[in-house]
């Protein structure tokens, strides 16, 4: 028997049950005054049974049975359905909430998704051609949106910059944070066109007065100057950046306080003059900092291990080997999973 809409509270014997939160039991309904009857050419009910499903205090909704034959329901009918009705009604509740949290659930993986779009959209998706430097890069987030970001700019002049960054934390705070710096650090370099040490006291400031609390981004900024094939340098937190150069590796000691959370602060540069072969590796501390199932973390000795087995390769191979290695050592680690970023530089 088809039905459109709902009842109000207390009309028919279901709603009698439901408004006075007690079992009903009717031998007859057609004796019976709050009897709602349907016409049906096969059906004629003759006898009800109705008992409320309560859930914590809360209504959820109504058993009810009904029975084409006169006095079908027994006192021991009702008691044992009144002995189920609350394991029903958590149960039909408990359908409810899934249902809830899935819908919800669906909502945040397609927001998700179209927020990691929007932010891989940011990212550059190849390297700049540059005539005396070859450029490789891996990008591995360890959630949806990831933390890290890095960045190529080329100035008129000839010039190009590049960039490896990290904000403190992770999750969308973190991503949203990191794709404000890609915004901040893009329009530094256009007005500006400055050393990196400029760039990132600017940046500092800027993102200071946005006063957003427990976040800081980490910053490493080159630029390449190709008439003397020379990579000025600045950072703020990531990693020191290396230089691989007949079979050896060495950091390049510029390490500064990370951006936004203290005022007035100048950064150090310095100067790598840079010879065909040499390698220049600039990554996020997810790299450095992954570890093995025994606890031993790749380090800068992993990622020399690598480069003296690859070293010689292009700058893409040499980037997707660091990730790959990186990505091997911590398999099977119960440890917290980070961002990995790695740009490689091969002078030419």
């Amino acid at each position: 028997i088809e039905q459109e809409g709902g009842f109000p509270l207390g009309y028919g014997l279901c709603g009698a049950a439901a408004r006075d939160l007690k079992p009903i039991r009717v031998p007859d309904v057609l004796e019976d005054p709050r009897y709602v009857r349907f016409r049906h050419a096969e059906v004629e009910i003759r006898s009800e049974l109705a008992i409320p499903l309560i859930s914590h205090g809360r209504l959820v909704g109504v058993l009810d049975l009904e029975s084409v034959e006169y006095d079908s329901f027994t006192a021991e009918h009702e008691r044992m359905l009144s002995a189920l009705a609350s394991h029903i009604g958590s149960a039909l509740e408990n359908a409810r909430l899934y249902e809830t949290v899935r819908r919800e659930e669906l909502r945040l993986e397609e927001d998700l998704s179209a927020a990691r779009k929007i932010q891989t959209g940011l990212l550059p998706r190849r390297a700049p051609a540059c005539a005396t430097l070859e450029i490789g890069f891996a990008h591995q987030a360890a959630w949806e949106l990831s933390g890290d970001f890095f960045d190529f700019l080329e100035y008129p002049d000839g010039r190009l910059a590049v960039a490896v960054g990290d904000v403190a934390g992770k999750g969308t705070a973190a991503a949203l944070l990191a794709s404000l710096s890609v915004g901040i650090l893009r329009s530094q370099i256009l007005q500006s066109r400055g050393r990196p040490s400029e760039i990132l006291a600017r940046m500092n400031e800027h993102l200071r007065s946005l006063e957003i609390e427990h976040r800081f981004v980490a910053l490493l900024l080159g630029v390449w100057e190709p008439d003397s094939r020379r990579l000025r340098l600045a950072d703020s937190g990531v990693p020191q950046p290396m230089v691989f150069r007949d079979g050896r590796l060495q950091g390049v000691d510029v390490l500064g306080v990370p951006l936004g959370r203290l005022e007035d602060l100048s950064y150090a540069e310095e100067l790598v003059s840079l010879r065909p072969g040499d390698v220049v590796v600039m990554v996020s501390d997810g790299v450095e900092d992954c570890v093995d199932p025994a606890g031993r973390a790749f380090g800068r000795e992993g990622v020399e291990r690598t480069l003296r087995r690859i070293g010689g390769k292009s700058a893409t191979e040499i980037a997707a080997a660091l990730a790959a290695a990186s990505r091997e050592h911590s398999l099977g680690s119960q440890g917290e999973l980070d961002d990995r970023t790695i740009v490689v530089l091969r002078a030419k």
